[in-house]
């Protein structure tokens, strides 16, 4: 994330901001003072579940089609990695910059319409 987010109610806020932006459908979500995690509808098969931990510093997030992930992207503290569309199991070392919450809330749109993944 470009931001440092102080609790998970920040953090709920600017997901749901950006979800409602695309119009998309939140599924389901759970939020506690440390963790955040969300399950939002992209598709009639595909989904994305971002996942917070402010006690950790820990942001994931993975698009999954079906049953599997197809992409996704990972930061720890300052470490961060992609798993590619290409291979959805590998990582790889990325900038932490490289990604946001809206850059990837863009890319698996166009994923899980079918813009990017067989």
């Amino acid at each position: 994330m470009e931001k440092s987010f102080i609790t998970t109610e920040q953090i709920k806020k600017e997901v749901n901001l950006e979800i409602k932006t695309r119009m998309l459908t939140i599924l389901d979500e759970e939020i506690n003072p440390d963790i955040y995690s969300v399950r939002v509808k992209i598709s009639e098969n595909c989904s994305i579940q971002p996942y917070f931990n402010t006690e950790k510093k820990k942001f994931l997030m993975a698009v999954i089609k079906g049953k599997a992930r197809i992409y996704g992207f990972g930061r720890l503290d300052e470490d961060c990695h992609e798993h590619p569309v290409e291979n959805p199991e590998k990582h790889i070392k990325k900038p932490c910059n490289e990604i946001n919450l809206a850059k990837f809330l863009d890319r698996a749109i166009n994923l899980c319409r079918g813009e990017g993944h067989g």
